[in-house]
């Protein structure tokens, strides 16, 4: 009989043992799924921010391909070289020279008849535009 109250002991030792080491267990348990959820949280976070990122990429390379193109229609692929440069800056100053002096043909064909001043007839191509008197 001394075995078998000996083992009833070492039993309900275990018991208890057991017991505490359940409790332990679930609140590990408890632990992990809240672990768990805040790593899912984390995980969604930062499936968002790569979408996000992502979607920033695909513009900037839409964005990309799109000036590309407008550079070829507008033949700028290459790059402006400086004999383009020189050639747009003689036009230009050509059609500024060419508006300033049909300006001031216009304003002296105006204004010298009504100062009683003698002026020689426009040229052909100016006539159309000294025609019209606005005063």
């Amino acid at each position: 009989m001394e075995v078998a109250g000996r083992l009833a002991a070492e039993l309900e030792a275990d018991r208890e043992s057991g017991g505490t080491e359940a409790e332990e267990l679930r609140a590990c348990a408890a632990a992990e799924a809240d672990i768990q959820a805040r790593l899912r949280e984390g995980a969604e976070a930062v499936t968002e921010a790569e979408v996000r990122a992502q979607q920033s990429r695909d513009r900037h390379e839409e964005v990309g391909a799109e000036l590309a193109r407008l550079a070829g229609l507008l033949g700028l692929a290459a790059g402006v070289e400086l004999a383009q440069v020189q050639v747009a800056a003689v036009l230009l100053v050509w059609v500024q020279n060419l508006i300033v002096v049909l300006a001031l043909h216009a304003v002296a064909y105006w204004i010298f008849p009504r100062l009683k001043a003698p002026i020689s007839e426009p040229p052909a191509a100016l006539r159309a535009l000294v025609a019209v008197d606005p005063l």
